[in-house]
């Protein structure tokens, strides 16, 4: 049985294409438009543990860059973020590694994340 948040409504507006699995970088954009943010597997391939942000921009994350959200995913290990009702990004949908939480600076020195996003 669906939950009430899987089960779309009615309209354009509510369809939720999944963007599948993508390729291990430090930096990913999701989507280059505005849209809603529902559930996103993070595998961290990493010894060890990996800051990240969400931003929202319609291109590649970068240092500098603004976050709208934090989180960290321990060594070795898929966390699944999720939003219940999805959670909204006004420009576009990025992700990134940071160096520390709270910081803007994106890691580049590894590329050991891959991304598995749902998103409208």
């Amino acid at each position: 049985m669906q939950s009430v948040h899987d089960t779309a409504a009615s309209g354009t507006a509510f369809n939720r294409p999944n963007a599948g699995v993508i390729a291990k970088a430090t930096a990913f954009l999701i989507k280059a438009s505005p849209g809603n943010l529902y559930r996103c597997y993070v595998t961290n391939d990493n010894a060890a543990a990996q800051a990240y942000a969400l931003v929202d921009k319609a291109t590649l994350p970068a240092t500098g860059d603004t976050p709208i959200a934090y989180f960290y995913v321990p060594t070795k290990t898929t966390m699944l973020i999720e939003y219940k009702f999805g959670k909204r990004f006004t420009v576009g949908i990025g992700l990134a590694q940071v160096t520390t939480l709270g910081a803007a600076t994106i890691t580049t020195t590894t590329a050991d994340t891959v991304i598995d996003p749902e998103f409208g």
